[in-house]
C-alpha cells in the first residue's frame, strides 16, 4: 500500500523531468542553448517556472546520451558536438534502420505503416529546422510502432542526436538536399508499406550513403569508408 501511494507522486516528476529534458533539447535545436553555453540552472529555472532539482534531473538525462556535459565547478554545458559526430551517427544508421524495417516488416499492420508513410510526405521542406523537427517526429512516430523495445530505446538516442546534430551544424548538408532526403525515405517507406522490406532497406541505405558523402564533400575528406 506505501509503495502505491507513492507511485503517482513519481509518475508525476517523471513527467516533468521528462518534459524539462525535451524543452532543454529544443532549447539546444533552436539555438538557444549553443554548443559549449552553460546551463544556467537558476536563469532557466525561474524562466521554465520548476525548480532546479527537476531541472537537474534533466541535464543529468542529456548527459547520459552525450548532449550536454557536466564540468567541475562549472555546472552543465551544451556538447560541443563536431562533424565526426554526425558521421558516427550516420555510421551506426543503417544497422539500426535495419533492423526496425526488420521489426516492422514483421509486426507492423499495413495501415500504421501508410500512415508513418503520410506523415513522412508531409514534413516542411521549407528550411533546415523545419525539416529537422518534422523528421524527428516521423522518427518517433517510429519507434512508438516498434514491437522490439531495445531496439526502440536505441533508436531514439540515435534519432536525438541527429535531430541535434543537423540543426546546429553548419556542416549538415545542404537546404537544396532536404526536398530530396524526404523522398528518398518516403519511397523506402513506400515500399515498406507494399511489403518490399528488401528494398526498402536499399533505398534507406541509399539515403544515407547521400546524406554521409554531402557532409564529407563538405569538409573535404577525400573518401569515406563503403558500406
Amino acid at each position: 500500500m506505501e509503495v502505491a501511494a507513492k507511485a503517482p507522486h513519481a509518475r508525476s516528476r517523471t513527467g516533468k523531468v521528462e518534459s524539462l529534458r525535451d524543452d532543454l533539447l529544443r532549447m539546444i535545436v533552436t539555438g538557444m542553448l549553443r554548443p559549449g553555453d552553460r546551463i544556467n540552472e537558476v536563469h532557466l529555472s525561474r524562466a521554465l517556472g520548476v525548480s532546479r532539482g527537476p531541472l537537474r534531473e534533466a541535464a543529468r538525462a542529456l548527459e547520459a546520451h552525450g548532449f550536454v556535459e557536466a564540468r567541475l565547478n562549472q555546472g552543465f554545458h551544451v556538447t560541443p558536438f563536431g562533424t565526426g559526430d554526425l558521421l558516427d551517427v550516420y555510421e551506426a544508421k543503417p544497422w539500426l534502420d535495419r533492423a526496425m524495417i526488420g521489426d516492422l516488416a514483421t509486426n507492423a499492420k499495413r495501415a500504421r505503416l501508410e500512415d508513418l508513410l503520410r506523415r513522412i510526405e508531409r514534413i516542411d521542406v521549407s528550411d533546415r529546422l523545419s525539416f529537422a523537427e518534422g523528421l524527428f517526429a516521423f522518427r518517433s512516430a517510429i519507434v512508438r510502432t516498434l514491437r522490439n523495445r531495445t531496439i526502440a530505446e536505441q533508436a531514439l538516442v540515435l534519432f536525438r542526436r541527429h535531430y541535434v546534430m543537423t540543426a546546429i551544424l553548419s556542416e549538415a548538408g545542404r537546404t537544396d538536399r532536404i526536398a530530396e532526403t524526404r523522398a528518398t525515405i518516403a519511397n523506402a517507406w513506400r515500399e515498406l508499406a507494399r511489403g518490399n522490406a528488401d528494398e526498402a532497406i536499399s533505398l534507406s541505405d541509399l539515403e544515407t550513403t547521400a546524406a554521409r558523402r554531402a557532409i564529407v564533400a563538405r569538409i573535404g575528406y577525400a573518401s569515406i569508408p563503403a558500406d
